[in-house]
């Protein structure tokens, strides 16, 4: 009997400390009743900071449930995951957690050797190109190494400026590279004679246009790989702290405008203006102690 009037849920408790219960609830408690249960085996806090009770939202088949419902007449099984949230008060908004950003670690591209070593590389590269062109006068010699310098020569103008990829001088000097890279590329055919400087431009022209096409399409890939992420600053808000009285009698939350103290200024409690008369009211003791207190005044 008890088995079927028990059914064991997946408890989704969103809140600043996100957790996952597995309990086993009554399916005849309301929803009202339900929440205080599961808050309380949670170990969730019952009050916010300004001493207001929290109250919390229960959420299950895909919406809300109202205080009266319960799960039975909701039809939640076995197994079946339900949500519980804290309703938040009005006059202190919606409380965020702050995202867990990853750890910034500096990128390997940085620093001035291997800036050296990238330039090197690109000369090396051009002069490669110029020993292939000696070799072969296929087309795709003209036009495989002009695509590959391009995005050599990219690589190194984004490693040096950094900063913003839509700087222009990263555009500027990766053409600027790129020329060079063409001209380095023509001195071992025009050196070793193998071809006159007409021959090297009518047949360098394909790939030089091949080249300049591809810079821009480097440049976008680049495009904003190479900064860290922004890191993120929490700033935290130092709360002002207000003290907040409660009542001696009815052990509920004071507010300033029904505040009063004792009348005689001995014990230093706090109570509400209608506590405090409703006790004097029905007071019968002797007059020498204190109506509310019931410390000696005299």
């Amino acid at each position: 009997m008890e088995h079927q009037q028990t059914i064991q849920v997946r408890i989704q408790v969103i809140d600043m400390k996100p957790q996952v219960l597995d309990l086993r609830v009554p399916v005849y408690l309301k929803a009202s009743d339900l929440s205080q249960r599961i808050i309380r085996d949670a170990g969730l806090e019952p009050f916010w900071p300004n001493r207001k009770r929290k109250l919390y939202w229960m959420r299950a088949r895909g919406r809300l449930l109202q205080d009266h419902e319960t799960l039975q007449e909701l039809g939640v099984i076995d197994n079946e995951l339900i949500y519980i949230l804290p309703q938040p008060l009005p006059e202190m908004g919606v409380v965020e957690q702050n995202p867990d950003y990853p750890k910034v670690n500096d990128y390997l591209g940085q620093g001035l050797p291997l800036l050296v070593f990238m330039l090197f590389a690109i000369i090396a590269w051009s002069f490669c190109w110029g020993f292939a062109i000696n070799a072969s006068r296929h087309l795709l010699v003209s036009i495989l190494p002009s695509m590959g310098v391009s995005v050599l020569c990219i690589s190194f103008s984004r490693h040096a400026w950094g900063g913003s990829p839509s700087d222009p001088k990263i555009g500027g000097t990766a053409f600027f590279l790129y020329t060079l890279s063409v001209l380095f590329a023509s001195l071992t055919p025009l050196a070793l004679r193998e071809m006159t400087f007409t021959e090297f431009i009518l047949f360098a022209v394909p790939g030089y246009v091949s080249g300049v096409a591809v810079l821009p399409v480097a440049w976008l890939a680049w495009w904003g790989s190479v900064e860290p992420l922004p890191k993120h600053r929490v700033v935290e808000e130092k709360e002002e702290e207000v003290q907040q009285h409660t009542c001696a009698i009815c052990q509920q939350a004071i507010e300033d405008e029904v505040l009063t103290g004792c009348k005689y200024g001995k014990c230093g409690r706090a109570f509400h203006v209608g506590c405090r008369q409703a006790r004097e009211m029905i007071y019968r003791g002797p007059s020498s102690f204190c109506e509310v207190c019931q410390d000696r005044v005299a």
